[in-house]
């Protein structure tokens, strides 16, 4: 894709995530197109149907979010900090994002039916917060032993 094609495709999913967040995922394709400054015709040639700009979304979104867990866990992993400070750093970006309205836009009632890629971008941000749960559980576990140890 050329760089001008997927600078404007972009443009388009993240006007849509960005309606959708705020008006809920029925928004006029026509009013995306306008926050993308683009034509309505630019958002059909990258999007056959609003499903497929949803499923767009969900991985757009899905991918910034497995990052931003990538990250922070890399830092929690090698930081002697509370682990209260990363917790709130958690939650604060899924309100930030706004995962916690667009998530039930994205996601279907029935798991089967997700694509491959986002079956497997489902699991990947599974993991990850598996493992943001087990650090602050370690965390949490070291401390008391500490405090346990002072007192």
């Amino acid at each position: 894709m050329r760089a001008d094609a997927l600078h404007r495709r972009t443009a388009i999913i993240a006007a849509a995530c960005q309606l959708f967040r705020t008006h809920g995922d029925d928004v006029a394709l026509e009013k995306v197109a306008t926050q993308a400054g683009v034509s309505v015709a630019t958002v059909y040639r990258n999007f056959p149907n609003r499903a497929s700009l949803i499923r767009a979304c969900a991985e757009y979104m899905g991918d910034a979010f497995a990052k931003f867990q990538q990250r922070l866990i890399a830092d929690f992993e090698n930081s002697t900090h509370s682990g209260e400070d990363y917790v709130r750093t958690y939650a604060t970006h899924i309100l930030t994002m706004g995962l916690d309205t667009l998530i039930p836009a994205f996601v279907p009632q029935d798991l089967d039916s997700l694509s491959p890629e986002l079956t497997a971008q489902r699991d990947l941000l599974e993991r990850n917060g598996r493992r943001f749960i087990e650090l602050g559980q370690e965390q949490v576990s070291i401390w008391g032993s500490w405090y346990r140890e002072s007192a």
